[in-house]
């Protein structure tokens, strides 16, 4: 569906995205991590062509997507930062998109107006942040898009109306969502695959707790053992009685071996948080 060839975009002298592969499978939901300044939002706004590929190829089913109308109106992005024509209504800005996207859905506007319970007669400059955000994704979700870019987009949005809008996503049939975001839990809830930014690379979360060599186990024994586990040289370590919930760096098998002479009761795996992940990474880099 979508495929990014060795993408790169600097500004200035400042290299953003260097070289970014990437194959994007239809009717997935992605989540975009990565700390402050890697490129999220600007791989986003790449695909998107809202800035031109210094070098490399945006491909959406095989066609290059800069300055092809058929494809953007196929690919909807909504910003971080969402521009609307502020004294217009909601209601007063279907007409103008209407224009551009002939797909306009309006049965689905309808539900999205409902489910929400939005007020789509108000003034989007008399609206709240959590409102305007609501007013870009509805309009979004109506354009009826292939492919949905969404940067930050759950930023300002109270918890019901959050978890409404990921209940929603998740229903969606024949759409590809992309989705950068600063909350993690909120991706970790909603995504299939969720990518890192690292180095000016993607690296999928599974790929790359196992090159790191990283298991996350909770490990009970029948006696008090707090000050015995530091020879395992823990990431992370939380006592709770006698149950140790562990973040190691080693094989599940070496870690049960290491063990065996304290006689634990129960060596159970659990699967490691994309939050637990993340903090980690961010700790690393401190400390590098």
């Amino acid at each position: 569906m979508l495929q990014l060839i060795n993408v790169s975009k600097s500004f200035g002298n400042t290299p953003v995205l260097k070289n970014i592969n990437w194959e994007v499978e239809p009717n997935k939901i992605y989540g975009l991590v990565g700390k402050n300044g890697v490129g999220k939002s600007t791989l986003l706004r790449c695909i998107a062509d809202v800035y031109p590929v210094d070098t490399g190829q945006v491909l959406y089913n095989n066609i290059n997507a800069a300055d092809n109308p058929n494809v953007k109106r196929k690919v909807v992005f909504v910003a971080d930062e969402p521009f609307e024509l502020n004294q217009s209504s909601l209601k007063q800005l279907i007409e103008f998109y209407e224009i551009f996207y002939p797909q306009f859905n309006h049965s689905k506007y309808s539900e999205l107006i409902s489910l929400f319970d939005f007020n789509e007669n108000q003034s989007i400059e008399n609206m709240s942040k959590g409102q305007k955000r609501q007013s870009s994704m509805i309009i979004a979700l109506s354009l009826n898009p292939e492919l949905l870019l969404l940067d930050e987009s759950f930023d300002g949005l109270d918890p019901i109306v959050r978890n409404r809008f990921i209940n929603y996503l998740k229903e969606q049939e024949n759409l590809t969502i992309i989705i950068s975001s600063h909350n993690v839990n909120d991706l970790d809830t909603l995504c299939d695959e969720i990518l890192i930014i690292e180095e000016n690379a993607l690296i999928s979360k599974e790929s790359l707790i196992r090159e790191e060599g990283l298991i996350k186990v909770q490990v009970a024994f029948t006696y008090d053992i707090t000050n015995q586990m530091d020879f395992l040289q823990p990431l992370s370590h939380k006592v709770e009685g006698r149950v140790h919930t562990l973040i190691v760096r080693q094989s599940l098998d070496q870690l049960k071996q290491e063990l065996q002479l304290l006689h634990p009761v129960l060596v159970y795996p659990m699967e490691l948080s994309l939050n637990e992940l993340f903090v980690l990474k961010l700790k690393e880099k401190e400390d590098e």
